[in-house]
Order: structure tokens, then sequence, then C-alpha cells
């Protein structure tokens, strides 16, 4: 049982650690060279600045870990043979292995895998700014929700990789193969998308692939909802790059608008009832006095945006019978946004973030807001009875 224990700057080379409960370890600068760590519970533990070349990590799960600035490149660790040469210790790998792995959450920053065999490594939400990732096999791969701004990708087998909602803002993807890899939501400069489409990547469909004019299909959609599905049609305007689009003040409500890149749309004033905006890319847009009750809004990314009165609470429907619809936000992002006055009462925002957002006079009474992140936003009058803020993280009221 090796939970909690402290060794940092420890010599532990060719470690047989597989199986072991690590669980918020701290090996800061831990010598790990060519260690192995298959199954091993490294939950919560910090290895910031460690050697982990050749390391083993197969099923490891390394969620919430810390791994800033470490390096985890191959290796092969050797030891004398009786003939006078030399034998491969590390399990047979020349490679570094670390497929199958789970990297939820964790943080890598700046940390070295060029080379690294990592395919099929679950990085649901992890920090991998800055990463190196040269030439490193990362087929199949899931990437929802990580953050690989400025990483380096030359060369890298991301093939079959998950990117939904992915930050891959400034990356390097020169020679990356992208085939298969699903990049809905994603949020990627507009000058690499055509990179990223030579690479072989599913990126956002065009207007031109609707087969219609936007303005007909929205009278189509209008339609549909006045006569309650009788006449006209759905609009389906999931993965559709909307960029800049101004549909401000339309009756979008129950739209599929999921995966959809809508960065500076202009959406003020929108009726968007039970609208589906998982892993859409809002950022910048304005959607200021917008109705987005009952709305599906998972993992979608509102950095920046204009939520100025703009309500996100139940949906109550009493037709028949009284049925309530919370929006649903979880784990959505709302970095810097504006949502002064907004409503989010009963919103389900579980890991939500909000840091840097202006919540000043929202209305937030019982939300679930467990592990939500406030850090530096503005909530001066917002009030937050009844919510539930277990988890929660820099929300510090008076």
């Amino acid at each position: 049982m090796l939970a909690t224990v402290d060794l940092s700057q420890a010599e532990l080379t060719g470690a047989r650690l597989a199986g072991s409960d690590l669980s918020s370890a701290k090996l800061v600068a831990a010598i790990l060279f060519g260690a192995d760590f298959s199954k091993a519970q490294l939950v919560g533990a910090d290895l910031s600045r460690a050697d982990l070349r050749g390391s083993i990590m197969r099923g490891a799960d390394l969620t919430n870990a810390v791994i800033i600035d470490a390096d985890l490149r191959d290796g092969i660790l050797y030891r004398a043979a009786r003939d006078g040469g030399f034998t491969v210790m590390n399990n047979e790998a020349a490679a570094t292995e670390r497929g199958t792995a789970v990297v939820k959450n964790a943080n890598l920053t700046q940390s070295k895998l060029s080379s690294s065999f990592v395919n099929q490594t679950d990085f649901t939400d992890a920090v991998l700014k800055n990463v190196k990732l040269v030439r490193a096999n990362l087929s199949n791969a899931n990437f929802t929700g990580s953050n690989l701004e400025g990483a380096d990708l030359r060369d890298a087998n991301l093939s079959g990789a998950v990117l939904h909602g992915a930050i891959l803002s400034a990356c390097l993807l020169n020679g990356a193969n992208l085939k298969g890899a699903d990049l809905g939501g994603a949020v990627i400069d507009a000058a690499d998308l055509s990179r990223v489409l030579q690479a072989g990547a599913k990126v956002p469909r065009t207007i031109a692939s609707l087969g219609a004019p936007l303005h007909e299909l929205l009278r189509d959609h209008s339609e549909w909802l006045k006569s309650g599905g009788a006449r006209g049609k759905r609009l389906d305007l999931s993965r559709m790059d909307l960029r800049a689009q101004d549909l401000a003040q339309f009756d979008l409500s129950a739209c599929d608008l999921s995966y959809a890149t809508l960065t500076d749309a202009k959406l003020a004033s929108c009726t968007l009832v039970m609208a589906n905006f998982s892993f859409c890319d809002l950022r910048n847009a304005d959607l200021s006095f917008a109705d987005l009750r009952g709305a599906t809004l998972s993992r979608a990314n509102f950095s920046g945006a204009q939520l100025v009165k703009a309500r996100l609470d139940v949906l109550i429907v009493s037709s028949k019978g009284t049925q309530q619809f919370p929006t649903k936000a979880e784990s959505a992002k709302f970095d810097r946004a504006n949502l002064i006055g907004a409503v989010l009462a009963g919103a389900q925002l579980a890991s939500a973030s909000f840091t840097g957002a202006i919540l000043t006079d929202a209305d937030i009474r019982r939300a679930d807001l467990h592990d939500a992140v406030f850090t530096n936003a503005e909530i001066a009058g917002a009030k937050f009875e009844g919510a539930n803020l277990q988890g929660v993280i820099d929300l510090w009221m008076d």
C-alpha cells in the first residue's frame, strides 16, 4: 500500500510497481526510467518533472494526476548479460507503452511524449498544453474535452482519434495522420481547417452541403414547430460550420446544433428551447436575451460569449400534467462569458467552468453545481440558494 507516499526525487529505475496503489502519491522529480506501472492506481498522483522514459503504463489509472513537465518519451532499460553484452529489461518493449491507460483530467502541461506509444489512451478533459507529441502513436485515443493548445503533433498518428470539443488552437499538425479522426466541436484555428481536412479528419459541414438555402430550411423548421411536426421539417444543423452567421431572433427550438461551429454567431433574442448544443463551439457568440430553457448544452464552449439575461432555467410544460426539463450544461465552458442577469435556476451545471465569467445578479438557485469552477468569477448579487455546491472550486461568497 503506497497511497499518499512521498517518493519525490527517489531513484526507482526499473521498479516493478504493477498493480500498486499509488493514489495521491508524491513522485515529483522521481527517476522512474523503465518502471512498470501496469494496472497501477495513480489517481491524483503528482509526477511533475518525473523521468518516466520507457515506463509501462498499460492499464494504469492516472485520473486527476499532475504530470507537468514530465518526460514520457521512449526509453530502453538494459542490464548486463552473462556473455558480456546487454539484455533489454523493460518487458521486451523498446518503446514506451501507455496503451489503454486512463489519463482523465490529468495535467500533462509541457510534458514530453514524442514517439511514445499511447494508442487507445483515454485523455478525456486532460490538460496537454504545449505537450511534445512528435511522431506519437495516438491512434483511437480519446481526447474528448482535452486542452491541446500549442501541442506539437507533427507526424503524430491520430487516425481514428476522438477529439470532440478538444482545444487545438496553435497546434503544430504538419505531417500528422488524422484519417478518420473526429473533430466534432473541436476548437481549431480556421487557417488549419484545410490542412486538417487534407489529413483525412472529419470536420464541420459547410452550408453548401445543406442542399437548400439556409433561409428556406429555417422557414421549413418554423412550419414544423407551428404544426407540431405535421408539416415542414425539423432543422438539422449538427456538425455545421456556422461561424459569424446572423440567426438573431429566429425560433430554433428543438433544432439539432450538436458539434456545430458557431463562433461569433449572432443568436441574440433567439428561442432555443429544447435545442441540442452539445459539444457546440459558441465562443464569442451573442446569445443575449436568448431562451435556452430545457436545452442540451453538455460540453458546449461559451467562452467569451454574451449571455446577458439569457434563460437557462427549467422548462415547465403543463399541457398533459406538469413536466420539467432542466437545461443540461454539464462540463460546459462559460469562461469569460458575460452572464449578467442570466437565469440558471435549476440548471444541471456539474463540472462546468465559469473561470473569469461575469455572473453579476445571475439567478443560480437550485442549480446542480457540483465540481464546477468559479476561479476569478464576478458573482456580486448572484443568488445561489438551494444550489448543490459540493466540490465547487474557487466560489467565494460573503
